[in-house]
């Protein structure tokens, strides 16, 4: 199981200690890691893992771009009158 599905895994309830201790083996600011060592499993759980989702095996920024453009077209920009080269630069700059 890669690092990525145990941490999934994790978030719905697997044991938590392996990635504790991942986790503040990392190279991480002290405050950080602090944070994670006064926070019990459940706490950690809540409050770090669940809160962050990995979305792998989608496009790469090329295709957020092309997405985010799509959906300016759509929705927000019907009615404004824009050069195609700001929409693509508008999109660029939301996917950064």
């Amino acid at each position: 199981m890669s690092g990525l599905e145990y941490w999934v895994s994790v978030a719905r309830g697997a044991d938590i200690a392996p990635l504790r201790a991942r986790l503040l083996n990392l190279q991480l600011k002290q405050g950080t890691l602090a944070y994670i060592q006064g926070l019990d499993d459940e706490g950690l759980r809540d409050r770090l893992i669940r809160r962050i989702t990995w979305d792998c095996g989608q496009g790469g920024l090329e295709d957020l771009e092309a997405e985010i453009e799509a959906k300016l077209l759509r929705s927000a920009l019907p009615g404004i009158r824009i050069e195609s080269y700001q929409l693509r630069r508008v999109a660029s700059e939301c996917a950064d």
